[in-house]
């Protein structure tokens, strides 16, 4: 099997770069709600089987812009993220990204998903992947959500390059050799 996973296009919502804890709160719900910014080349010529994204908009658009209707699931989101503090100083983008991120990490209190369920949610999405027996799939996801499934990926006994920070439109391919592959 092979999967060829792609990170979302870009999204039309920049960041202020100074925000309080609600404002970045405020923020991550519309970028969540706003609309992508399709390239104006748009590379289609792989031969998927299917496809699957996300079901949060900038996903379910870009995978309707690289191959048509896609399977959606909510096992493709990214992972929720939240201020790990409320405050009304404000602080730097990156300082809400970078620390929120390393909240999740240590499974804080303030973040709605743990690593734990993170890495099942990736596990459960891998199971029902390979039920399908599809030769090349499409997963169009988002950033931090890739990196936890590439590593998983790995567990179940793919090879691939591992995703550390894919750029919005970015792609990279898994294959796992299956059984009849090898007659």
């Amino acid at each position: 099997m092979k999967v060829t996973i792609i990170r979302h296009f870009k999204v039309d919502c920049p960041p202020k770069k100074m925000m309080t804890s609600k404002e970045f709160s405020e923020w991550c719900i519309r970028y969540d709600h706003s609309p992508i910014c399709k390239p104006n080349n748009i590379k289609t010529a792989e031969n998927w089987d299917s496809c699957h994204s996300s079901n949060m908009t900038r996903a379910s658009d870009t995978a309707a812009a690289l191959y048509g209707p896609a399977h959606i699931t909510p096992c493709l989101r990214e992972i929720p993220l939240s201020p790990f503090f409320q405050t009304s100083f404000t602080l730097p983008y990156f300082f809400w990204i970078v620390f929120g991120r390393l909240a999740w990490f240590f499974s804080h209190s303030s973040q709605s998903e743990t690593r734990k369920q993170t890495a099942d949610r990736a596990d459960q999405y891998i199971s029902e992947l390979e039920s399908q027996n599809s030769r090349h799939v499409l997963v169009v996801s988002h950033g931090f959500f890739i990196s936890v499934l590439t590593s998983r990926l790995f567990k179940h006994g793919y090879t691939g390059k591992r995703a550390v920070r894919l750029r919005n439109g970015e792609r990279i391919v898994f294959v796992k050799e299956q059984a009849d592959d090898l007659i």
